[in-house]
């Protein structure tokens, strides 16, 4: 069920909201990644707004983004609250734990918003495959031109230096961003364990 407002007010920029969505392409990354998540995006706090925002990559979305004003068929930024509206499946957040985001951490996140407004979903079918395949053959290269959903949020977490860059944003899924699977930032941050925020 869908918990109080008190929940999202504690949100802040950093933090993780991992969906799990209905359809064949959900099913496709769920059962692809053995995971129970097939999105996942970050919120922001943007001083323009007086509610938590989402920073995500989706396909096909009707949605106005906050940030570029313009409609995107990729990477966007929407009130929180009316994506957690419109979506069906479950919903969770990992919350970034451990320290404050600085000034610096801020800008550079800024710094790639810009950059990355307006930017398509990722189109290459075998780029979305490889990143869910940890077999030969299945290292993908970095390659910001276009993203989808957990390649824009470990780019996020990349340019910012919570997360090493030996593994390219583009392998990384909805599952490498969970709790089973990523228990370690640098600089003492950390994420917390999943929280419900809609079970369905």
């Amino acid at each position: 069920m869908l918990k109080p407002d008190p929940l999202a007010k504690k949100l802040k920029t950093g933090d993780l909201v991992f969906f799990s969505g209905k359809g064949l392409s959900s099913d496709i990354i769920r059962y692809g990644t053995f995971s129970k998540w097939s999105h996942v995006g970050m919120v922001l706090e943007l001083e323009a707004y007086d509610f938590v925002t989402l920073w995500e990559a989706v396909p096909n979305s009707k949605d106005t983004c906050l940030y570029s004003q313009q409609a995107s068929n990729g990477v966007q930024v929407v009130p929180l609250h009316q994506r957690v509206k419109q979506h069906l499946g479950s919903i969770s957040i990992r919350q970034l734990l451990g320290g404050t985001l600085s000034d610096v951490h801020l800008s550079k996140l800024m710094q790639l918003l810009e950059q990355l407004k307006l930017r398509h979903y990722e189109q290459d079918f075998w780029e979305l495959a490889r990143a869910g395949w940890e077999g030969p053959f299945g290292e993908n290269q970095e390659n910001l031109d276009s993203l989808f959903c957990s390649e824009l949020v470990a780019a996020a977490y990349q340019h910012i230096g919570l997360l090493d860059k030996q593994k390219p944003s583009n392998e990384y899924t909805p599952a490498n961003l969970s709790e089973k699977q990523l228990t370690h930032l640098n600089d003492g941050f950390y994420l917390s364990p999943e929280i419900d925020l809609f079970s369905n």
